[in-house]
């Protein structure tokens, strides 16, 4: 971080203070290899920002295999953006939206232990405020939930630890 701008070096700040906090004690949160915070041991996380928030999902209880949050803001994307994040058969109009959900479903999937993704290795479709996120070429299915808050939108996936 140290040769980050200081923005950067702001956001990364408050998602660590706000994992800390969610803990309920100082601990360190270094940086993965894979740029994901490397919580306690018996600890779930995920993390996220826009330009305006930070959001966080922790889970200390073993029952929970991953977790996985986005927001963004509710924004028009140019048409070139849009075909890179938009599936034929994504059941999703809105390409922000796609992004989100497919963005939260990879975290979790990352958690995992999953292999990197590009955004048309995952289909979306959406029933409500539910979403199904599928690893096409892998046939797992990743479910999750997303609602809006003000002018964002915000997905998040939890995974059961299997039995």
């Amino acid at each position: 971080m140290a040769s980050a701008v200081d923005k950067r070096r702001d956001e990364f700040a408050t998602g660590r203070a706000l994992l800390r906090d969610l803990l309920g004690r100082d601990v360190a949160i270094p940086v993965g290899p894979d740029r994901r915070p490397v919580m306690p041991d018996g600890v779930q996380a995920s993390l996220a920002h826009d330009d305006h928030v930070a959001v966080a999902a922790v889970a200390v209880d073993g029952g929970f295999g991953a977790l996985g949050i986005d927001i963004e803001r509710r924004t028009e994307l140019e048409p070139g953006v849009i075909a890179q994040i938009l599936r034929p058969d994504d059941t999703v109009g809105d390409a922000m939206l796609a992004f989100v959900l497919k963005e939260a479903a990879y975290k979790a999937w990352s958690n995992l232990g999953g292999r990197m993704l590009e955004h048309h290795d995952v289909r979306v479709s959406v029933a409500g405020h539910a979403f199904t996120a599928c690893v096409v070429a892998d046939g797992v299915e990743i479910s999750g939930q997303f609602t809006t808050a003000d002018d964002s939108w915000l997905a998040l996936v939890v995974v059961a630890r299997p039995a």
